[in-house]
């Protein structure tokens, strides 16, 4: 009993159940072959994803897990977005995603998540995902990055917050890519005046992106600009309701379809105040084969659309420009209308631009652009098939300022237009306005404008408008200091109105006004009387004409060496009106010659 051995022994076995009930050390889960996740929300997620209610097509809410409702995206002080229960780290999507064996357990159909809380950096660069990825209504402090990752099929973030921004240049995806309703960069607030600005954080960034279906960005908040140069869409680009701080940069972009940018878009040049002289939207060199719609929507910068291709109409109806802005469509290709009527514009370049359709500035039902007071529009060499627009009273739709040298057009009217509203049916005078607001002169809109009148079967008002350009060219000749030109054009004004037209008949005012005056010359001279006022009057045209003789009676009346009949002031002013007579016989034979139209 008293064996130290069997003491021993005895107090071993005594201290076993002890060490038996001692708590074994907590260990931190680990990402094993039977489980992706590492945290108590994964878990869940992967068992929500795997259970046996899962469809091919089953979406998983994060709110389950935390029995309450998903917070909106946009909240990110609201209180349920603190709950553990709705993290998820980045590294588990990217694990599940792109590492076997889970990325071959995924639902058929695609990964379809909401309400979730992404911590970390989720960065998917140069990865293939092969199955349909929705990530919406969920929240990502710090940034997705997707450059060069190829999706098999569409994906979508709608609702959701990409506060760290979207990073996906080179990006393909083989559906839509959405992010409707969503908000991209954080929130940037305003400094003291003068102050620098705030670092923006979060940009979204598509250049060279692919996207084989629509891109869907209705409703969404962009706070730090999107650069999508050189990106090519299989489908329509949807920005209806969208706000964009930092402008919408897309130099080179290819649509297939449509461009809605309409129903209160707003695309600003900063997050936080206008800056005079910057891009709100940039698209030059863009494609878009089917409608561009720019409607009832605010531009806060400059939209930079030189040598844009639009295959259908394109339409800024009701959209406004920041004062300042300036729209320039220079060398662009409109194959359908360009509408810009009831827009608030300012400084217009359409200059080089090729209108397959109507430049319709206002309609019947349409009204007029909303012009700056130092509005611009420069029409420069642009070609349009029909120029829709008001010459009215309250309905004017033209700028003070024009650009109109080279400016070609088939008609003026269009279809949707009234044809008593139509500039076609304008009086002389307010055309003849409307070419004067170019104040730099050219011959070419009057011969346009009058060569539109001429095929109208309307040749008055086509004269109209040329006497008009050489009444400019002869004051602005006079204003330069050449004279001599000048003067010559007086000249051909007042005797033959240039050779123009209806007008060329006001020589014969001239003729019948010298002759008479030659008549009551004549009517002073005692043989001229006796044969009567008639023969005066005939006397005197005769003297007047050159190159004809009314009758042989006539000359030897004036042949009156000895001043028998005649006396010496009547013989002066007959020679006078003799040369006068050569004059205009001169400015006739030009005219009906064409060489008073000659440059």
């Amino acid at each position: 009993m008293r064996n130290p051995l069997l003491l021993a022994l005895l107090a071993l076995f005594l201290a076993l159940p002890a060490q038996a009930q001692a708590p074994a050390p907590t260990l931190a889960p680990t990402r094993g072959p039977t489980h992706p996740g590492t945290t108590a929300a994964e878990r869940w997620l992967w068992d929500s994803l795997r259970g046996p209610l899962t469809r091919p097509e089953f979406a998983v809410n994060m709110a389950g897990n935390c029995n309450g409702a998903t917070p909106s995206a946009t909240e990110p002080n609201h209180p349920a977005w603190a709950e553990p229960c709705r993290a998820i780290t980045a590294e588990f999507l990217e694990t599940i995603l792109t590492t076997e064996p889970w990325r071959s357990q995924l639902p058929r159909r695609g990964l379809r998540l909401q309400g979730m809380l992404v911590q970390g950096v989720l960065d998917l660069s140069a990865t293939q995902i092969s199955v349909e990825l929705w990530l919406d209504q969920s929240r990502f402090p710090e940034p997705v990055i997707l450059t060069g990752a190829k999706f098999d099929k569409a994906l979508t973030f709608d609702g959701s917050a990409l506060e760290g921004g979207f990073s996906a240049d080179q990006f393909q995806v083989g559906g839509n890519l959405q992010l409707s309703g969503a908000r991209i960069g954080c929130l940037v607030e305003a400094g003291p005046a003068n102050a620098p600005a705030t670092t923006p954080c979060g940009p979204m960034v598509l250049q060279a992106a692919t996207i084989g279906g629509d891109l869907r960005l209705e409703g969404a908040d962009i706070r730090t600009g999107l650069s999508a140069e050189d990106m090519t869409l299989a489908g329509s680009l949807h920005l209806t309701g969208t706000r964009i701080a930092g402008g919408l940069h897309a130099t080179n972009l290819k649509v297939s379809r449509n461009l809605y940018l309409d129903a209160g878009a707003e695309l600003r040049c900063t997050p936080v105040a206008e800056v005079k002289g910057c891009d709100a939207l940039v698209l030059r060199g863009a494609t878009v084969e089917g409608q561009f719609t720019l409607l009832d929507s605010t531009l806060g910068g400059h939209f930079q659309g030189n040598s844009l291709k639009a295959h259908n109409h394109l339409q800024l109806r009701n959209t406004s420009m920041a004062p300042g802005a300036r729209l320039n469509l220079a060398n662009a290709r409109i194959d359908g209308d360009l509408d810009l009527s009831n827009a608030a514009l300012g400084q217009v370049s359409l200059a080089g631009i090729v209108i397959g359709g109507d430049l319709q500035l206002a309609t019947d039902s349409r009204a007029p652009p909303r012009w700056a007071p130092d509005a611009l529009l420069s029409l420069r060499n642009a070609r349009v098939g029909a120029v829709q627009g008001s010459l009215e009273p309250g309905r004017n739709a033209w700028p003070a300022q024009l650009e109109l040298q080279g400016f070609t057009y088939e008609r003026l009217g269009g279809g949707t237009q009234d044809a008593s509203s139509a500039m076609l049916s304008r009086p002389s005078a307010e055309l003849v306005d409307w070419l004067a607001r170019d104040r730099s002169f050219t011959r070419q809109p009057y011969q346009q404008l009058a060569g539109i009148f001429t095929a109208a079967g309307d040749p008055n008002r086509a004269t109209d408008i040329l006497f008009a350009a050489r009444y400019r060219e002869e004051q602005q000749n006079w204003q330069q200091g050449a004279y001599a030109d000048a003067v010559g054009l007086a000249a051909l004004r007042i005797t033959i109105g240039y050779g123009l037209g209806y007008k060329f008949f006001r020589v014969l005012w001239w003729v019948l006004g010298f002759c008479l005056i030659g008549t009551l010359v004549l009517w002073q001279s005692p043989a001229a009387r006796a044969r009567g006022l008639l023969w005066c009057f005939g006397a005197s045209l005769d003297q007047l004409i050159p190159f004809a003789t009314l009758s042989p009676e006539f000359a030897p009346f004036f042949d009156d060496p000895r001043r028998e009949r005649l006396a010496n002031w009547q013989m002066a002013f007959f020679a006078m009106q003799a040369l006068v007579g050569f004059v205009l016989g001169g400015f006739v034979g030009a005219g009906m010659g064409g060489l008073t139209q000659a440059n």
